[in-house]
Formats: C-alpha cells, sequence, structure tokens
C-alpha cells in the first residue's frame, strides 16, 4: 500500500507518525535494516505536514491515533488507510478524509 500511495498519490506523514510506525516496527521485532529503509522511505516518498489542528472533531477511542487523523485534516488528504481499529471504528463519522482498511482502499485508490 505505501508503495502504491507513493507512486501514485501523495502520503503524507508527521513527525508523531514516524514516531508511531518507529516504535510499531521496533515492537514487531523487525530487523533493524528494515525499520530504517522502511522510514526512510516515507519521509522520501511522503510530504510532510505542520500539524496545526489542535483537537479531531471525533477524536479515536486510542487517543495515541489522534494524530493521524489531524495529519489527514491538515495535510487536506482524501483518504486515511489504516488496519487500526480505532481509527475504522471512525469511518462513518468523517467524509473528508474517507476513513477505509488498505484492502477496501486498495479498490479506490487504483490508477
Amino acid at each position: 500500500m505505501l508503495i502504491r500511495v507513493a507512486e501514485s498519490h501523495r502520503g503524507l506523514y508527521c513527525g508523531k507518525i514516524i514516531g508511531e510506525y518507529l516504535e510499531k516496527l521496533v515492537d514487531l521485532s523487525h530487523p533493524s535494516e528494515r525499520v530504517q529503509k522502511m522510514i526512510t522511505y516515507i519521509m522520501g516518498a511522503f510530504t510532510r505536514v505542520d500539524i496545526t489542528t489542535t483537537a479531531a472533531a471525533v477524536p479515536p477511542s486510542d487517543l495515541d491515533d489522534e494524530i493521524f487523523i489531524l495529519c489527514a485534516i491538515d495535510g487536506e488528504a482524501h483518504y486515511l488507510v489504516s488496519e487500526d481499529k480505532s481509527l475504522l471504528e471512525l469511518k462513518d463519522r468523517y467524509t473528508q478524509p474517507i476513513i477505509g482498511g488498505s484492502e477496501e482502499m486498495a479498490k479506490v485508490l487504483v490508477v
């Protein structure tokens, strides 16, 4: 999914999101070389967003995930792709960005 977004769309990130990705990759015991490549790829291929919005209109149940909504809002994203339960629970609460899992969003993001 990351490659598809980077090749055909504008992916977004902010410092806190990079921190979340790094934490997950390390906690899931990915090899350090893979972690480095993934973080470098995201930062090189995606657009950095400065977060100015202080709170999501409808925050996720896991407040650590709010940064993904804020990045999508401040980056004017059309889609927020995630497998995170607390974000997917908000699918019906947001029209911009459209929130969905990678399998369903892969159909939408086809070039």
